[in-house]
């Protein structure tokens, strides 16, 4: 997570298109990475998801944050991966 002002450190993820479905508000310290939360894994994929106003989150397609294939957000997200 990085950010330049606003609430910085959340981010707020569903598991079906536009904000709908299983939810979770996930915060986390600023500059690490984190996982998402096993709850909507197991509920399938997350299709909606953003970062506080005035964050930025980068999202990587594995577990440790190190690959290249990864995309950033800012608020207020994408409503349909």
């Amino acid at each position: 997570l990085s950010t330049t002002r606003g609430n910085p450190g959340g981010v707020y993820m569903c598991n079906q298109p536009n904000w709908v479905g299983l939810c979770t508000y996930q915060t986390g310290e600023l500059h690490t990475c984190f996982r998402i939360p096993s709850v909507l894994e197991q509920e399938g994929k997350v299709q909606s998801i953003g970062p506080d106003q005035g964050a930025s989150c980068s999202f990587y397609y594995n577990y440790d944050c190190t690959s290249t294939d990864f995309f950033t957000l800012v608020y207020p997200g994408k409503q349909d991966l």
